[in-house]
């Protein structure tokens, strides 16, 4: 017995020995791995070598694509491409439980604990900032196959591309939408691809995004952009810096921009050229976090630093020379001005304080909500702004500069004309507002500044100044709320309260008259004095003077009017406190500057 059993043993030893030499001798390459060839629809992958025109769309030797091969597999793989002739390939191992194989180019990662078969997970694909040397990282592709043993892997785009092609003079580029779009993925370009019907589709999986920065490092080159295939209901703004930090240009898209196509796969969107936006200049609005946004540029320059044309105010073209004798509203500086006019001894009163938009130049010229801005928004930029006097390409000027936003602007200190010549260049900054100076018709508020100081000044309106536009809709004051009748005892004072509808009006100023002035007179706050016995009336104009509401005032006696103890609290009781005003002429340029 004990000799069968030794037989026995020594025969299925022998068996199993057989049996392990004709596994081991299927087990070729072929058996250990599967291979896959590699494709990918056009525009999907973007080669990194290569500068303009020249970059292709192929596969490299020693690229690498992410997969995995089960739903919530603990670790992802890697696999390095091969090519062979015109074949780019992959070999990846057999493994006992695979069920599919999906795999990414382009991600930072593939976070395969939360991946399935038909959604991925991946980190680092559409960016908030990428670069010249580091977008084509950003070009995620992705590849479902539920047939292990196919030997086609077939890769789509899972973002949009962007492409446009920059400037040597341009430094960083942004996209954003101009609804709010959320456009890359979050602040770490986290995304979610899916898998249905044939086609990819990508979401992002964190919260914000909605804008990306491009630093372009000044080459003048095609830019292939990674963004979430996004349907723009308002289209995209591209915003252009250059290596100051200035926005020198932008483009917005005409309408709608959907970046996915009718297949429902994403698409390349061609935005053109940078350099042909420069040499055919729009302005830019740029934001400041005010009410309104300020010009890149002056009104006839084409770059921050350009001083631009010179007007004279209410004027709509630049003209060769800048004198009284040429100023199309008056012929010296007491008049007869045929417009703008506050006080009767200047001509025919028309009680209008600010440009209408037919005589406002940067209206006239680029139209839109382009208009000069009035002498309130002037003061809001330098009130809110932070004013660094500077030298941008050897032209002297100040940088203002937004806290809230990160924005900024440069103003240049262009100087103004009188007569033919440009006085001043290079050492102050005249600029003009649509605001009449209401002392004196024959001069407008204008921001002054030098090296060492700023101000709202007023000048003579034939001048030729430079013109810093602001973008903003007029919204005109549609009503004036305040009390139709007043009685005051002669020699009594009192405040007229005025307001004006809509709160947003965007010009809140008012001029006020009275009828009989040996009766009451009002002076520019809406102050009334009773000078005698009588009846006046007071009316009050809006900026434009297209909206009016009166007063009726019965100046009476002491002794007709009854005593009334005023109770604490009456909204009747009110102290005021005038401003001083301190006047400085400056010699030589006819131009009177008021400090306030």
């Amino acid at each position: 017995m004990k000799n069968l059993y030794k037989a026995f043993a020594s025969a299925a030893v022998a068996l199993l020995a057989v049996s392990c030499v004709n596994e081991m001798a299927n087990d070729t390459p072929d058996g250990l791995f599967r291979k896959y060839n590699l494709s990918f629809d056009d525009g999907t992958k973007t080669e990194l070598s290569g500068t303009g025109s020249t970059r292709q769309v192929k596969w490299n030797e020693g690229d690498e694509i992410k997969y995995y091969t089960k739903d919530k597999q603990s670790s992802v793989s890697t696999a390095s491409v091969s090519l062979a002739g015109s074949t780019a390939f992959v070999e990846i191992p057999r493994g006992r439980s695979d069920d599919f194989i999906n795999a990414v180019y382009g991600a930072g990662s593939l976070t395969g604990s939360s991946s399935t078969a038909d959604c991925m997970y991946v980190t680092s694909p559409a960016k908030s900032d990428q670069s010249y040397t580091t977008f084509a990282q950003a070009h995620l592709c992705a590849a479902f196959s539920s047939d292990l043993e196919d030997p086609n892997l077939r890769f789509h785009n899972a973002v949009a591309i962007l492409k446009f092609t920059s400037a040597a003079s341009i430094s960083k580029v942004v996209f954003s939408g101009n609804n709010g779009e959320v456009i890359t993925g979050g602040s770490n370009g986290s995304l979610k691809i899916s898998y249905s019907g044939g086609a990819v589709s990508a979401e992002p999986s964190s919260t914000g995004g909605t804008s990306v920065t491009v630093t372009t490092g000044g080459q003048e080159s095609d830019f292939y952009i990674a963004i979430l295939p996004v349907n723009f209901s308002k289209g995209i703004l591209v915003q252009c810096y250059d290596v100051s930090g200035f926005q020198v240009c932008e483009r917005r898209t005409s309408g709608e921009l959907n970046t996915v196509n009718a297949a429902g796969l994403p698409i390349i969107a061609n935005l053109g050229s940078i350099q042909e936006w420069l040499d055919n200049p729009k302005p830019t609005a740029v934001d400041l976090g005010l009410s309104v946004k300020w010009a890149s540029f002056n009104l006839g320059a084409s770059t921050p630093e350009g001083s631009g044309d010179y007007f004279s105010w209410g004027e709509t073209a630049p003209k060769s020379s800048y004198s009284w004798s040429t100023y199309a509203y008056g012929q010296s500086k007491t008049g007869p001005f045929s417009e703008y006019v506050l006080d009767p001894s200047f001509g025919t009163v028309d009680y209008k304080t600010v440009l209408d938009l037919e005589d406002d130049a940067a209206h006239a010229i680029w139209g839109d909500a382009w208009r000069i801005p009035s002498k309130e928004e002037v003061q809001e930029l330098r009130d809110n702004c932070t004013w660094t006097w500077t030298t941008i390409n050897g032209v002297n000027g100040y940088k203002v500069s937004s806290s809230i936003t990160g924005n900024s602007i440069f103003l240049p200190a262009a100087g103004m004309m009188s007569g033919s010549k440009v006085q001043n260049s290079g050492t102050e900054g005249d600029y003009w507002s649509s605001s009449i100076y209401t002392a004196e018709s024959c001069s407008s508020w204008s921001p002054y500044f030098t090296a060492s100081e700023f101000s709202t000044g007023d000048c003579y309106r034939y001048f030729g100044l430079g013109i810093r536009p602001v973008e903003g809709v007029v919204v005109p004051v549609a009503s004036i709320d305040m009390p139709a009748t007043l009685d005051l005892i002669a020699g009594g004072t009192t405040m007229l309260s005025a307001t004006i509808s809509p709160g947003n009006a965007t010009y809140k100023g008012l001029t006020w008259l009275s009828s009989d002035g040996s009766v009451a007179t009002v002076d520019a706050a809406g102050k009334v004095t009773a000078v005698s016995i009588g009846n006046a009336t007071i009316t009050t104009y809006s900026a434009d003077a297209a909206t009016t509401a009166s007063c009726e005032v019965t100046v009476k006696e002491a002794a007709t009017i009854p005593s009334i103890r005023p109770e604490v609290g009456n909204d009747e009781r009110r102290r005021h406190q005038a401003r001083g005003v301190r006047s400085v002429v400056r010699l030589g340029r006819d131009r009177a500057e008021v400090f306030l």
